[in-house]
């Protein structure tokens, strides 16, 4: 079954249907995090969800567990493919992304600015932190507002866009660090199953976009939509699992200290695109609203707009 909405361009394509077990409806005003309660495991072999992205409370079990297990199975991809048993390279490349062993002349690498030019990326980040500390201030960090962090962020970002080209380049100039996998593995593109002795597995969702790409890139798009607090505190155990599966699966041994620089530099790269993005939330929250928006669970913006996470996942990865 195929169908597109010609209002909100929302599409479903059904092949096969997944058998959820959950009997509840996703909890979107976040009550149980508001209570620090979160819903136990179903019985074995019976298949959580669906779940969404942006809402770790919702999960039956650690975050930091349902997080390791996609990084697993995304470095369990990668290293198949490294060992060629993901199937014929000529086949892959031909019918998948590939960013291996492509040329420099291809990356656009430029003396001058090889991203947007220098005065729209500034005025894009100026709204954005316009947004971050005056109106949208109740759901992001107090320090949006001082000047060093202003100061640090837009050089920060200024720079980036200014090697653009040079950092992907950068990213994409090891073949060992390139390799076929999930481009958007998260949360709602997984489905997850305990088996008898409570250990969890999950199956993988939605290839759209799958190719081969820097590894420290699939591995952001594969954690992005984790709670920051988790994720930060836990980064040095998800390299870590990335490099270990990854060689196991045969895949090269990798540095972990490069994987997170391409790691850091993907999640800076997706922020200067959200900056961008602040007129794209006006439209989806109109100012007005945001002056009596108290946190992040308020429906106007923790709830899904026509039928997408879009708001939430833009305000929850800012």
């Amino acid at each position: 079954f195929g169908y597109i909405s010609n209002e909100t361009s929302n599409w479903i394509l059904i092949t096969e249907r997944v058998p959820f077990a959950d009997p509840e409806p996703l909890d979107f005003a976040g009550e149980l995090a508001k209570r620090g309660e979160r819903r136990g495991p179903l019985e074995p072999y019976h298949l959580e969800g669906p779940y969404d992205k942006c809402m770790d409370w919702t999960l039956r079990g650690s975050p930091l567990e349902y997080y390791m297990s996609l990084v697993k199975m995304g470095a369990r991809m990668a290293g198949l493919h490294k060992a060629g048993k993901m199937g014929d390279p000529k086949a892959l490349a031909r019918h998948f992304e590939d960013m291996s062993s492509r040329p420099i002349e291809v990356f656009g690498l430029s003396p001058e600015c090889s991203g947007k030019r220098p005065k729209e990326a500034k005025t894009y980040i100026d709204m954005a932190l316009k947004f971050m500390s005056e109106e949208g201030s109740a759901i992001f960090p107090s320090f949006c507002s001082d000047p060093d962090f202003q100061e640090t962020f837009t050089h920060s970002l200024l720079t980036l866009n200014a090697y653009s080209a040079e950092s992907t380049y950068w990213r994409h100039s090891n073949q060992d660090y390139i390799a076929l996998a999930h481009n958007n593995m998260n949360v709602d593109n997984a489905f997850f199953w305990r088996a008898g002795a409570g250990d969890l597995d999950l199956g993988v969702l939605d290839w759209g976009a799958m190719g081969q790409k820097s590894l420290g890139f699939k591995l952001w798009w594969w954690l992005y939509c984790g709670d920051f607090d988790m994720l930060s505190e836990h980064m040095g155990g998800f390299l870590r699992c990335f490099v270990d599966t990854y060689a196991a699966f045969g895949g090269p041994a990798l540095d972990m200290e490069v994987l997170r620089m391409q790691f850091v530099l993907t999640a800076l790269e997706q922020m200067n695109s959200l900056c961008a993005a602040v007129p794209q939330i006006w439209q989806m929250c109109r100012k007005p609203e945001w002056k009596t928006i108290k946190d992040r669970y308020d429906p106007r913006i923790g709830a899904n707009v026509n039928g997408k996470s879009t708001l939430r996942l833009y305000l929850q990865v800012m």
